[in-house]
């Protein structure tokens, strides 16, 4: 590895650092705090074969903070003169004598400080020159045109290798700093069918930063890869107002935990402008999210010891089980909260949104099935204050889990505290951008209201289970309940704020009232009479012996899995078909208790119907219904409307409404 090339060594920041901290003390501070810093790099671009650009950078900076009491003055210079300096320190005083007084202002806890902070490593010099870089940054463009006739113009291959170094001190005692590198390679591309479709081009670009040049991938796969996504976005399409599945890429999906830590920051919390405030402890996520942060990461972007204000940093879980257990708070910000500042002065530390699954992206697209694919998003359109998201968007219309074809000029739109929960899959195709770790992210913003309605509709079902049962259902339900598949598949449904699992179990007894139950089953009866030859009825036969009059939701859930899996087997048996028969499920749930319909969508998933069947049958309820799993089964019960829409109108006797 090269030498850096730095105009100053660390010793040399520390012993300027300490200089003006003497200075501003003797000058009456209370209390300062130093921050000296210097870089410099070579950026160059070139664009269709020829050097667009070369750039060298070298600067330094020097920024003081005093304080006169709880008064705060700031002051900043690039002259790094005995005299220059001085001056700085005294007019960061003067500015402080004006200034007013603010209890909340001062230095970090001295207890919060970091101890000897080691370096994080983070220096590996790439002292490329001019010719080198030129002939990079044309490497890069070269292969992106190489891809296809189609690659009309560019906006140039880049290259930028730059080097920094900082110290930090205050007059608490602390001091630290280290070196740090950042180098990219960016490809940017326009594509057209062509040369005279002005009205048809598309633009893409792709770019690759890392601290270390022995991670860069070789360079012509970022120009290649820019050159396909331009190609494919190509003959995009508008879409009619609709409401589906999101599944944002992992380049934009980085947005998404940029909004957690934008939201749950120190600043916007005591300001009252965040959807945020005051859920420390409580769930804003989807049950299965997990959300780190660790300031440990090897050659990590976001990567150090200690904050902006020398407090130390440590890994954490931000979002546990989709518990939100921490903010984004520096020592000015904590007290404003009254809290203590948890070293994120300056911004977050790595964060990783750990993936739910261990599909790469192709296999979240197959997750997504039907749905929209963001792959850019535009605009700035985030209210914090609401949680409100309206957003442009570029991407591509899915289809049965394959891209059907691009779109464009599309908004997507909803609020962030429903996307959160509305997480139903977090890929493992992890990208790292800046401070951000994340994969695709597949958000369907009906999901958070189908495990609401499930979550209801179980613990309705357990509520009710009050009274003993001679009859030997009690224990029936027990044994089922207590096998481990179904106990841990239940327990996720549960309310922790107000229930225990184990106390559930322990009150568990009848499950039904047997005068419904007879009903619904008597209303399946007439209903199979009437159209005996329907398919999807034809798989609901069985089904009908699932209500038996004692109402047991465990038979109703193993009845529908035999009856299902059976169907299943049998040739000709359309996935329409089945979800005819889960819909009329639900509808002839109507006089009976919800838990009846959440008992058989459990034993269709038992049965290995296929996802997007159940998922849609679930979709349906919601629409119809609401986040209410009752009034879900209710509303769709009425008429039989949608589910049997195929069929000729029943005569009068055929369905018989329950009381």
């Amino acid at each position: 590895m090269s030498e850096p090339r730095f105009s100053f060594s660390q010793d040399h920041l520390r012993n300027l650092a300490a200089d003006v901290l003497a200075h501003a003390r003797s000058l009456g501070a209370t209390d300062a705090e130093i921050d000296v810093s210097e870089g410099y790099g070579l950026s160059v671009t070139a664009r269709m074969g020829e050097v667009e650009n070369i750039e060298h950078n070298r600067d330094k900076g020097i920024s003081v903070s005093v304080y006169l009491g709880q008064r705060k003055g700031y002051a900043s210079s690039s002259d790094f003169s005995p005299a220059a300096l001085r001056a700085t320190a005294e007019a960061a005083l003067n500015i402080a004598r004006f200034t007013a007084t603010d209890d909340c202002a001062g230095l970090a806890d001295p207890a919060l400080l970091a101890k000897a902070p080691a370096d994080p490593a983070l220096l590996f010099n790439w002292n490329i020159d001019v010719p080198a870089a030129i002939e990079l940054a044309q490497s890069v463009e070269a292969a992106a045109f190489a891809v296809s006739p189609m690659i009309r113009n560019s906006e140039g291959g880049s290259v930028s290798a730059q080097h920094s170094q900082f110290v930090y001190a205050n007059s608490r005692g602390f001091t630290g700093g280290y070196a740090s590198s950042r180098h990219y390679l960016s490809c940017s591309v326009i594509a057209a069918k062509s040369a005279r479709a002005k009205n048809a081009m598309q633009r893409d670009d792709w770019y690759v930063s890392v601290r270390d040049v022995a991670d860069f991938p070789a360079p012509g796969r970022i120009g290649e890869y820019a050159a396909r996504r331009a190609l494919s976005r190509l003959g995009g399409r508008k879409l009619a107002t609709r409401q589906c599945p999101v599944l944002f890429e992992a380049p934009v999906a980085v947005g998404l935990t940029g909004a957690l830590v934008s939201a749950a920051s120190g600043g916007s919390l005591y300001r009252k402008a965040s959807f945020l405030v005051d859920t420390l402890g409580k769930k804003i996520f989807a049950p299965h999210i997990t959300i780190t942060e660790d300031p440990n990461v090897a050659k990590g972007f976001a990567t150090g010891p200690f904050d902006d204000e020398g407090v130390t940093t440590r890994a954490r879980e931000v979002v546990s089980k989709g518990v939100l257990q921490g903010y984004f708070l520096s020592s000015y910000s904590a007290r404003k909260l009254g809290m203590k500042s948890t070293g994120n002065a300056g911004g977050c530390h790595n964060m990783v949104l750990k993936p739910t699954v261990g599909d790469d992206f192709t296999g979240m697209l197959r997750r997504m099935g039907t749905g929209l694919l963001v792959t850019d998003l535009m605009g700035q359109g985030v209210n914090y204050v609401t949680g409100d998201y309206s957003r442009g968007a570029a991407g591509y219309w899915v289809e049965n889990g394959e891209i059907a074809y691009p779109v464009e000029e599309i908004t997507i739109a909803g609020n962030m505290k429903d996307m959160f929960k509305g997480i139903v899959a977090v890929g493992n195709d992890v990208l790292a951008l800046g401070s951000k770790h994340c994969g695709s992210i597949l958000i369907d913003f009906v999901y958070d209201t189908i495990e609401k309605s499930r979550r209801r509709a179980l613990r309705e079902m357990w509520l009710a289970a009050r009274d003993p049962d001679p009859d030997g259902l009690r224990s029936r339900v027990l044994d089922y309940l207590t096998q481990g598949d179904v106990s841990s598949r239940l327990e996720r449904f549960l309310d922790e704020d107000r229930f225990q699992y184990d106390q559930w179990i322990e009150e568990l007894a009848g499950i039904a009232d047997a005068a419904d139950a007879r009903e619904l089953r008597g209303n399946a009866g007439r209903l199979l009479a009437a159209y005996p030859d329907h398919p999807g009825l034809l798989l609901a036969r069985g089904m009908s012996e699932a209500f038996d009059p004692l109402g047991d939701v465990t038979e109703v859930h193993s009845n529908v899995r035999a009856s299902l899996r059976a169907s299943r087997d049998r040739n000709g048996v359309s996935d329409d078909a089945i979800a005819i028969a889960l819909k009329s499920i639900l509808n002839l749930a109507d006089g009976f208790r919800p838990e009846a319909a959440a008992a058989a969508l459990c034993g269709a998933r038992d049965a290995e119907v296929p996802d997007a069947v159940v998922r849609e049958v679930e979709r349906t309820a919601v629409r119809r219904g609401g986040d209410d799993a009752a009034l879900a089964v209710l509303e769709l019960a009425n008429g039989l409307t949608e589910v049997l829409a195929t069929l000729p109108a029943p005569s009068a006797d055929t369905w018989k409404r329950p009381r």
